[in-house]
């Protein structure tokens, strides 16, 4: 599990602003019907999503959407977990030399 130790020894750096460009992001998808973005007590950015019409491949592309639209230039880990109509991302993304942001991504 040393992946796992990648996620939970990373200190996320998200600023509250980031939510309103996530939010954005998110509204002009129109595979998406609702969606929400927040950050918990520890700076890490929570988004969910609800598909229109759920699939795995809608899931990963959404994501993968999502992830590359935040991205920042250093480094960029992630790792998916499929459970029954659902997906579960965990997401690090950083500058060379500062922290970065931690992401949950749970698409239904």
């Amino acid at each position: 599990m040393e992946r796992k130790k990648v996620f939970d020894g990373f200190c996320s750096a998200a600023k509250p602003g980031i939510l309103d460009e996530i939010r954005l992001y998110l509204s002009s998808d129109e595979g998406i019907g609702e969606y929400q973005a927040e950050l918990d007590p520890e700076g890490n950015i929570m988004v969910e999503m609800i598909l229109k019409k759920f699939s795995y491949l809608g899931a990963r592309t959404c994501f993968l959407s999502l992830a590359e639209y935040m991205r920042r230039s250093y480094y960029n880990v992630y790792e998916c977990e499929e459970l029954e109509e659902q997906v579960r991302y965990l997401l690090c993304t950083g500058i060379r030399g500062r922290d970065g942001m931690k992401f949950e991504v749970v698409i239904r």
